[in-house]
Order: structure tokens, then C-alpha cells, then sequence
């Protein structure tokens, strides 16, 4: 459709890629991943936009270990439900506050979390 074509005419350094089945351009200078799927463009970080498609094709929170088990001690009637995920908010944190003087400088490459699972 027409968001794929305005994709495809995007200038810059992009090379085409392909995750999960679902095709996408890269930004190699602004690091940032592009594509269109589920009727959605989706534009972010490549991590990001692999999450995105990951969770399209059924691999989301809602079915996260984490979450069932808080969700199998509170009452079925509530007004909502905040779950935090601390031990993954403790490693982004601690991950940016080591990255962070790298990724000011405009010509560094931004600064990516190392997988710990």
C-alpha cells in the first residue's frame, strides 16, 4: 500500500531486512528500523521493532511467566492492574547509566542493552 511505497522511498543510508517473516528497512546512520505489518507502520530502534513484531505473532506480556503469576494472587474484580517488571527496570537503568556518556556524542553508535536471558 501506500506506507510500504513511502517506505521504500526513504532516502538514506537503509538497507533492506528481513525478521520473523515481516520485511523492513534499516537506517544504518539513525539506527532506526522501519516496516509495515498487521495493517500498522511501525517505525522505532531494530530491538524495538523486532519486539513489535514478536509480540504481533503472539509473543507478548500478557503471556509472560511474570505476569500470570501476579495476575493468579490479586481478585478477578478490580478497578486495574500495574505490573512492573523490576528486575528488567534495574538492568535497563543500570545498562543506561554505563551507556549514557557514550551515546551523547552524536557519532558514536547508540548504545544497545546486551541480552541477559
Amino acid at each position: 500500500g501506500k506506507a510500504k511505497d513511502a517506505l521504500e522511498k526513504a532516502k538514506g543510508d537503509i538497507v533492506k531486512r528481513s525478521y520473523n517473516g515481516v520485511d523492513y528497512r534499516f537506517d544504518r546512520k539513525e539506527s532506526t528500523a522501519a516496516g509495515v505489518f498487521d495493517h500498522s507502520v511501525v517505525v522505532g530502534t531494530e530491538p524495538g521493532f523486532k519486539s513489535a513484531v514478536d509480540a504481533s505473532k503472539g509473543d507478548s506480556l500478557a503471556d509472560s511467566n511474570g505476569l500470570r503469576g501476579v495476575r493468579s494472587k490479586v481478585a478477578e474484580e478490580r478497578i486495574g492492574l500495574l505490573y512492573l517488571d523490576v528486575d528488567g527496570l534495574l538492568r535497563a537503568v543500570s545498562w543506561c547509566s554505563r551507556c549514557r556518556p557514550r551515546c551523547r556524542r552524536r557519532s558514536a553508535p547508540r548504545c544497545r542493552p546486551s541480552p541477559t536471558r
